[in-house]
């Protein structure tokens, strides 16, 4: 599924943004199932994220459509620092 066609969908849409320390890559799946997606990454960006996230800080969402109006709800989400 694209990210254009979950997102033109009625249905609520689960995300996941994963991070590879060692490779400093930031991958981003989409999909309508809770269970993560083994398809390629909607969106896959090399990014050393030490350089920018300190131990301690605030985290915030935000969302648009231009012109139209949409309600953007986060229904629940999770943060995991795991050390390989």
């Amino acid at each position: 599924m694209t990210g254009q066609a979950a997102a033109l969908s009625d249905n609520n849409i689960t995300t996941w943004i994963d991070y590879d320390a060692n490779l400093k890559l930031l991958d981003v799946y989409v999909s309508h199932n809770v269970v993560k997606s083994q398809e390629s990454p909607l969106l896959s960006y090399r990014i050393d994220l030490a350089t920018i996230i300190s131990e301690y800080m605030y985290v915030g969402f935000s969302a648009a459509t231009r012109y139209c109006f949409e309600l953007h709800s986060i229904l629940s989400w999770g943060f995991n620092n795991r050390e390989h």
